[in-house]
């Protein structure tokens, strides 16, 4: 394909200034793409400052926007502002805490959403624990939107189309991370069955799941106080 189209890696954080720094690094060199990849960093602490200053320090710096939230409006407010300033077709969504450790190549997978009208959002990591029904298309699996535990991450990282939330709407606002997840799921499932058109994708491939981690998750969970 000539002429692939930019991309977007659109990270929201809140007061994690040491973490979403190695992010930033890490995605830089993990992530591989045909086309230019650009970073919109969505900020939802109360100082704006040191995100600006951090972007500015970074050796792609001329890829990177940051765009301020302010004022602790929680992880749907934050990500629907970025999501108001995209300016690509496509985005990979994540949060200042998943890095990916291993070397990844969107390309493939830009590229399925570039060819099949359908495809609207393709998971990049796991969901543990949740079960739905699909079926198997090529080098993916096609999530049957009736499937009752079917759950729609927004933190961890996803490809997806920004027509996707055109079709099934944005995040709700002022609910906790977890409240904000499962009324996201309910409102997706609602309007698939109104018709909206766009598929969710899974790789068959797990080294595809495997290439992130979750650098704030562990026996100390103080962090979720901190964060979104």
């Amino acid at each position: 394909m000539e002429n692939w189209p930019d991309i977007t890696i659109l990270i929201a954080t809140y007061n994690r200034l040491e973490i979403l720094a190695t992010t930033l690094i890490e995605l830089n060199h993990h992530l591989r793409y045909a086309g230019t990849i650009r970073y919109l960093i969505c900020d939802d602490s109360e100082d704006p400052a040191p995100v600006d200053e951090l972007a500015a320090k970074q050796i792609f710096s001329d890829r990177v926007k940051v765009v301020h939230t302010s004022g602790r409006k929680g992880l749907g407010a934050n990500v629907n502002n970025g999501l108001r300033h995209l300016e690509t077709d496509i985005l990979l969504q994540t949060q200042d805490d998943y890095q990916p450790v291993k070397m990844l190549d969107l390309t493939a997978h830009v590229q399925k959403l570039l060819e099949d009208d359908a495809a609207g959002w393709i998971r990049l990591r796991c969901i543990g624990g949740h079960r739905f029904r699909a079926k198997l298309d090529g080098s993916y699996w096609r999530v049957d939107w009736n499937s009752e535990e079917l759950y729609i991450v927004s933190d961890q990282p996803h490809l997806k189309k920004k027509a996707f939330h055109e079709a099934f709407g944005y995040y709700p606002e002022g609910l906790k991370v977890g409240d904000t997840e499962n009324a996201w799921c309910a409102q997706a499932k609602v309007a698939a069955a109104g018709g909206a058109s766009f598929d969710m994708l899974i790789p068959i491939h797990v080294d595809t799941e495997n290439s992130w981690a979750h650098v704030a998750n562990g026996p100390d969970l103080s962090w979720k106080d901190r964060g979104l």
